[in-house]
């Protein structure tokens, strides 16, 4: 999808997670670019890992916003066009070093090590208490879109710290398109799966064009860290798109006071960056990314 416009003031509708402009990206990638005179073309705005907001000259002049339900306005000013246009992307977490929380919404009762084995590297293995579950953050599906995983449920030697779940305790891949209000089961595996096995599933093409959610979940089992362990690795999903919104000529107008701009310093951590009334800068960290 794309729309190119000329207009003296267009005001893009976009959508952005409570109200504010997020960039999802640490630097090289994300940075939220102005056009400025002189010799140069752009100045970029970032944060670094404390959250104070630096400036550097960069040749190119985009916004890379990551969606999710509609909530302010972008205002570009201007007489330039303004492009938007629907980007493909690919989501991934392979859990090393550890997770990453860009993905995902939620887990309960997962630790990241090689205690259930991995492709490479660290999984994803769920031994604390029920309900052992990941949930993903909504992503929008643009695309026959697939999702492929590695799994391992128990082990050979059926003991901690992989010990085999029993009939009953199977692992179940799940979809939501309305925020996790109700689920549909993609795929069930175990109850006994090993060695870690990797497995793509398509996703029906009646979720294109909406949001969705993936959920690893498993149907029961004990609390015990000793018993019924399974473990995910190299997650990866296709077929999803982000918004993308060229900045050319012009500016970034977020009206709700108290909102504004959300950069990903490089370790992974969210800041909000606001102004105060004499016009200075401000850094508030969030708890987690939108």
């Amino acid at each position: 999808m794309r729309r190119v416009l000329t207009t003296s003031f267009l005001s893009v509708v976009v959508s952005l997670n409570a109200q504010n402009v997020g960039i999802g990206q640490p630097v090289p990638i994300g940075k939220l670019h102005i056009s400025v005179p002189g010799n140069y073309t752009d100045l970029a705005f970032v944060v670094d890992t404390s959250g104070t907001p630096v400036l550097v000259v960069t040749p190119q002049a985009n916004v890379g916003i990551n969606i999710t339900t509609p909530k302010v306005t972008l205002h570009v000013s201007g007489t330039d066009l303004a492009d938007s246009q629907l980007v493909s992307v690919t989501i991934q977490d392979d859990f090393d070093p550890n997770i990453n929380w860009g993905v995902w919404q939620e887990v309960n009762g997962g630790v990241v090590d090689t205690g259930c084995s991995s492709i490479s590297g660290n999984a994803l293995r769920f031994n604390g208490i029920q309900p052992r579950q990941a949930t993903t953050k909504p992503f929008l599906v643009c695309a026959s879109a697939s999702v492929s995983f590695a799994i391992q449920m128990g082990s050979p030697a059926d003991a901690s710290p992989c010990e085999n779940p029993e009939p009953g305790e199977e692992v179940v891949l799940e979809y939501s398109v309305d925020g996790g209000a109700t689920w549909t089961v993609l795929g069930t595996y175990g109850p006994t799966l090993f060695p870690m096995t990797t497995f793509t599933v398509n996703l029906p093409a009646t979720v294109n064009g909406q949001w969705v959610m993936l959920r690893w979940r498993q149907l029961a089992g004990s609390s015990s860290p000793d018993w019924d362990h399974w473990a995910i690795d190299n997650v990866v999903i296709t077929g999803v798109c982000k918004w993308d919104v060229p900045a050319q000529s012009g500016d970034i107008y977020v009206e709700s006071i108290g909102r504004g701009v959300i950069l990903r310093s490089p370790d992974g951590n969210c800041w909000r960056i606001t102004v105060d009334e004499s016009g200075s800068l401000q850094t508030q960290p969030l708890v987690s990314c939108p």
